[in-house]
């Protein structure tokens, strides 16, 4: 039986929204939660939490330049950080209607932010002169 206690470890991606950024986000978490050991189920959830927020964020062009993901890993949580220049997402604990989705030109958005905050068991966010954060934390 092999015991890892203690074990932290941190690593920094940054994508530039006009190029692969989702192939580069699913190879960054995959490559990172074997070499961290984590739980598969967790490293899926996170890949997909953080592939949603990239795709929101260049689909409604709500980023301008860079995106930086900083994520780390201790043996009880995965946490990402995603910071950039822009605009924050709408992040909504509601899933919009079958009705607002073929009406409102917003509900994909609505959408993506919901499905964000289902993946993700904490949600955090902010915005300080023009730069936005956003702070996903994963149970493990």
């Amino acid at each position: 039986m092999l015991l890892r206690i203690g074990i932290a470890t941190h690593q920094k991606l940054v994508v530039e929204p006009e190029t692969d950024a989702m192939d580069a986000v699913f190879v960054f978490f995959r490559n990172c939660g074997g070499l961290w050991g984590a739980r598969s189920d967790v490293v899926s959830r996170t890949t997909s939490a953080v592939a949603q927020c990239i795709e929101t964020l260049t689909e409604f062009q709500l980023v301008q330049g860079n995106i930086s993901i900083d994520a780390s890993f201790e043996e009880f949580n995965l946490n990402v950080d995603i910071e950039y220049a822009g605009v924050l997402p709408v992040l909504s604990a509601t899933r919009p209607t079958a009705e607002e989705m073929l009406n409102d030109e917003d509900a994909f958005a609505r959408l993506s932010g919901y499905l964000v905050m289902r993946y993700a068991d904490k949600v955090d966010f902010s915005t300080k002169n023009g730069r936005c954060s956003l702070h996903l934390n994963f149970e493990h």
